[in-house]
């Protein structure tokens, strides 16, 4: 179940994070109007940074295919170097998103204050909790690793 709910989160995200609204933009407003409607005003306040908001929405998805693709365990024992360059990739994906995440949260947050700290607070505990895993995995403490990776 935990493999399948990371390939459908990872799914998901990339289909309403940026493929919807890149390629059909008008079907992004009337699926946000159905899920979200006091916050559709905020597409076009996004639109003052077009080109962070769309990084951090593309980088993100192609964060949550990476993560679920470390999390396949014939990748991890058949193909180790491969897992460790999928890794490293989702590092930088991962430090690139938490500097993305906090810079539209402070300067183009959707309910003000509250949203800009909850918003600061999650992305600085996301950046944390890789740093932990990439430090584990260095040093070889590979169960550690896993454990905060799994966080």
């Amino acid at each position: 179940m935990g493999r399948f709910l990371a390939w459908l989160i990872a799914v998901a995200m990339n289909l309403t994070g940026w493929i919807i609204p890149f390629f059909w933009p008008d079907f992004g407003v009337f699926l946000y109007n159905q899920v979200f409607p006091p916050f559709v005003g905020h597409i076009a306040v996004l639109q003052q940074d077009r080109g962070t908001d769309m990084a951090h929405r593309f980088l993100g998805g192609m964060l949550f295919l990476a993560g679920a693709l470390q999390f396949e365990p014939w990748l991890r024992q058949g193909w180790p170097r491969l897992h460790r360059a999928i890794g490293r990739t989702y590092a930088a994906l991962g430090a690139t998103v938490v500097a993305t995440a906090i810079w539209l949260g402070l300067t183009l947050p959707f309910a003000a204050f509250p949203e800009s700290a909850i918003t600061t607070a999650a992305a600085l505990s996301f950046g944390v909790m890789l740093c932990l895993a990439v430090r584990a995995a260095r040093q070889r403490r590979l169960v550690a690793h896993r454990e905060w990776m799994i966080r």
